[in-house]
């Protein structure tokens, strides 16, 4: 029993986790749980813990529930697992770790 505990703390501390901070437009350090980005208005925004964020040709800024990625023709798709990836292949289609969901702005939210 001891053994399992001890693997699975190992492989929490293993995970892929961080925090991001910026700076905002005023030169205040904004952070947040997840990753961050600044929008065209110079905002930062973030996302949760494992979130991605993606800026559109138009400066607004995409969150997702995992990593995101634009497609051939920018539509921003994210995996809906906490820490899933995504990425582009060579025809332009976005693939996502257990399935992809576009990017909402609502889930974009701003640091502290």
């Amino acid at each position: 029993m001891k053994w399992m505990i001890i693997v699975l703390l190992a492989i929490l501390n293993a995970a892929d986790v961080s925090a991001d901070c910026l700076q905002n437009r005023d030169g205040d350090v904004i952070c947040g749980f997840g990753a961050c980005q600044r929008d065209r208005k110079g905002d930062v925004l973030c996302t949760a813990l494992g979130g991605g964020i993606v800026l559109d040709k138009n400066g607004d800024l995409y969150c997702g529930t995992g990593e995101c990625a634009r497609d051939k023709k920018s539509d921003i798709w994210c995996s809906v697992i906490q820490g899933g990836g995504a990425a582009t292949d060579s025809r332009g289609k976005v693939k996502c770790f257990g399935g992809c969901e576009r990017g909402r702005k609502n889930l974009c939210v701003p640091g502290e």
